[in-house]
């Protein structure tokens, strides 16, 4: 009987230390043990890497930062703005811009030369538009409406780009 107990004990014991050792290793690492940046390879053969002066990156190293901005035309300014026009304008103003309850925004009928540039127009839209909440919308929406009148009066081309700053220079046609 005595001679049982030791060998459990033993066993026993060896279960322990696994378990103490299994709860002991260390974390496997994140941090890759290689360097992150790229240092030139030392060779003699000048074909593998290229010239320091190289337009070419070599292969090991990350594309360069692009340097191109996504500029926003006046007819993705016009899509956004039409979804504006038939929410808080057509109830007066008709839902294609022909007139209702208030005059003809888009079409032959229309007067927004009137307003002389679209800056004027848009000043006058976003302090006295809509006529039962004048001003309430986000200066973003009214710059929306705005180009959507632009494009659908054909007062600009639909692919320039969308600059309020320049709305000044926006002559409005008689």
């Amino acid at each position: 009987m005595k001679h049982n107990n030791s060998w459990i004990s033993l066993i026993v014991l060896f279960l322990v230390m696994l378990l103490v050792m299994a709860g002991c290793r260390p974390e496997p690492s994140t941090t890759p043990s290689f360097p992150l940046t790229s240092t030139p390879a030392t060779t003699n053969n000048t074909s593998q890497v290229p010239p320091s002066n190289s337009p070419v990156p070599p292969s090991n190293s990350p594309p360069p930062p692009s340097t191109t901005t996504t500029v926003l035309t006046f007819e993705q300014a016009a899509v956004n703005g039409a979804a504006v026009f038939a929410a808080f304008c057509a109830g007066c103003h008709g839902a294609e811009g022909q007139g209702g309850i208030g005059p003809a925004l888009i079409g032959t009928d229309v007067e927004l030369d009137d307003y002389g540039t679209a800056d004027v127009l848009l000043g006058f839209i976003s302090s006295e538009m809509p006529q039962n909440a004048p001003g309430s919308l986000q200066t973003q929406q009214y710059l929306e409406v705005t180009a959507y009148l632009l494009v659908k009066n054909n007062i600009v081309w639909p692919g320039n780009p969308f600059d309020p700053a320049k709305f000044n220079g926006i002559r409005l046609p008689d």
